[in-house]
């Protein structure tokens, strides 16, 4: 039963949310403004702009434009590599260890078929547009269910058109957002729905005219959903309602101050830098001008009229008897400007990762080099790493298996009441697990050196090969479970044995004969 048509009163409450997460909100806007501005001109969209309009001419130093474009990047090469696997359903650790490889290869077929969706969707193009934002604090991805082979589409939410609300352990619950679409095309989008009076006079009369909507995903934690409407803005007028048992909004945070509902990003680390970096180059290109043109004096003495003169290659000027038309030196030192502005730029690109995320142009790195690297990166972004698993592999996997899974291209993913886990296998996460391996490899070469007694003891030599296989990606087909082992080692017992009999049958077959007899009485 719908909740909010025909329901002033749910309505009004409605409506009171809205603009009070709305007024939160407004207190982040000069911030992201000024780091739009001067890190993503192309992406403001707080202030008004003809659509093609330039966006970047008070830019006078393209740094960080470069540097925020990079991190976007290469932050999705190193976290949703395309067309590659970046996360898999796993077993998980709530589940028996003698179980967990089984379950682990029945579900490799389930991420099959989900990176097969995922790969064949736009999520390549949105998610730049997302980590782009995210580099500003905040990335939002809006995942909806489309048809066909396109049963995944996204669509990358600016932060002029989110609102959310943060559920109280600080998690993104609840997503309003405010845009507008063409009037010819609400009905389009929602066949379901119906509009205010006013709204269809435009589609009958001015279809192009823009309505202004409110579309809002509030979480009701007492029925475990998620409640979707869509509301016109001016007329208040409900145009469709539906619910969702998995969000289907991602919102995923940099990093995040207690109590803060935003993220805050590298951008806003930067941001006093790349403003000086900005005024610095304006300067130098002031100075500049002038070193070019140069600057000159005269005297008004009736032959050289100064505000008529024009200073040009090969020009001819009429001076006084005194030659009154003289050059002004500069007082510009650009060799100063230079080192500061090296500095600047230097702190700029640190602040956005500029020479850690993904491969480096230049000389091939060593492998030691590059483990070191990878190693400063995950130090230095581990934090961020850890929230962007869980607010966004963990939500876009979960949300987007809730559409295959309605659509019946794949199983639920339960074992009993047991959640499977969700694994990042993105070249990120596998530098954490390779420090995990070779902490291994440092702990076999240890015990080797005491002795191949103190190895066995110490170590679990059947569970070693699956522990190292899983953290190293190996595709769980390729290892064999406990009870495939258990099987393989008692065939293997017996073919010892089988020798051990035929070879005492060569040397003594009166004993072998007795043995074979023993065996067939037992």
């Amino acid at each position: 039963m719908p909740k909010y048509k025909g329901n002033d009163k749910a309505i009004s409450g409605l409506v009171k949310r809205y603009e009070f997460a709305k007024a939160h909100r407004s207190t982040w806007e000069q911030h992201w403004r000024e780091c739009y501005e001067y890190a993503l001109p192309q992406r403001e969209v707080f202030n008004q702009h003809t659509p093609g309009n330039k966006k970047n001419t008070r830019i006078y130093d393209s740094t960080a434009l470069i540097a925020t474009q990079r991190f976007a990047s290469r932050l999705q090469s190193t976290l949703i590599p395309p067309f590659k696997k970046w996360a898999k359903l796993s077993a998980g650790t709530a589940i028996p260890k003698e179980y967990q490889n089984r379950i682990d290869k029945d579900l490799e077929m389930t991420t099959d078929v989900l990176f097969g969706y995922i790969n064949q969707s736009n999520l390549a193009t949105e998610a730049n547009e997302a980590f782009l934002d995210l580099a500003v604090g905040t990335g939002a991805l809006l995942l909806e269910e489309g048809k066909g082979d396109d049963l995944l589409v996204f669509t990358a939410v600016p932060l002029k058109e989110l609102i959310v609300e943060n559920g109280p352990h600080g998690t993104v619950e609840t997503v309003f957002r405010e845009h507008s679409k063409p009037a010819r095309d609400i009905l389009r989008i929602w066949s379901k729905g119906t509009v205010s009076t006013s709204t269809q006079s435009l589609i009958d009369d001015k279809p192009d005219t823009e309505v202004s909507l409110m579309e809002g995903t509030i979480y009701d934690p007492d029925k475990n959903i998620y409640e979707y409407v869509i509301m016109e803005e001016k007329t208040k007028h409900i145009v469709f309602e539906d619910y969702y048992d998995v969000s289907p909004w991602i919102v995923f945070r940099w990093s995040k101050v207690s109590g803060e509902r935003y993220g805050r990003g590298p951008i806003m680390t930067a941001l006093p830098d790349i403003k000086t970096a900005n005024e610095v180059v304006k300067f130098v290109l002031k100075n500049a001008e002038k070193e070019i043109a140069g600057v000159y004096t005269a005297v008004d003495d009736g032959v050289l009229n100064p505000w008529t003169v024009k200073i040009a290659p090969g020009a001819v000027v009429p001076v006084g008897a005194d030659g009154s038309l003289k050059a002004l030196t500069s007082g510009g030192n650009f060799n100063v400007s230079e080192l500061v502005l090296d500095d600047l730029r230097d702190n700029i690109r640190k602040a956005l990762y500029h020479d850690q995320l993904g491969p480096v142009a230049g000389p091939t790195k060593s492998a030691t080099e590059i483990s070191i690297r990878q190693q400063e990166l995950m130090s230095d972004i581990g934090s961020s790493f850890g929230r962007l698993q869980l607010e966004f592999i963990n939500k876009l996997v979960k949300r987007s298996i809730d559409i295959l899974r309605r659509a019946g291209k794949v199983a639920p993913i339960k074992v009993g009441t047991q959640e499977i886990g969700i694994k990042v296998i993105s070249p990120l996460a596998q530098q954490q697990d390779m420090d995990e391996v070779n902490k291994i490899s440092q702990f076999v070469q240890f015990a080797s050196m005491v002795g191949e007694e103190a190895l066995q003891i110490g170590l679990d030599l059947e569970a070693f090969p699956e522990h190292i296989g899983k953290l190293l990606g190996v595709d769980p087909s390729l290892i064999r479970d406990k009870q495939e082992r258990d099987q393989i080692k008692q065939q293997m017992q017996q073919q010892a044995q089988m020798k051990q009999m035929a070879e005492m049958a060569a040397q003594n077959p009166e004993m072998a004969k007795e043995m074979i007899e023993e065996e067939e009485q037992a």
